[in-house]
């Protein structure tokens, strides 16, 4: 959810590591995963 909720502020990949937590592969990941998702639903 923080990944859906940040990128759309224009957070870049560092920001949202330190933001959620996460780790770089994990951020990587989960955009993938929301633009397939979005790209799915379209």
């Amino acid at each position: 959810m923080a990944l859906m909720e940040a990128r759309p502020a224009g957070l870049t990949t560092r920001q949202l590591v330190a933001a959620t937590g996460m780790s770089p592969y994990q951020v990587r990941k989960g955009i993938l995963w929301i633009k397939e998702v979005a790209r799915a639903s379209t």
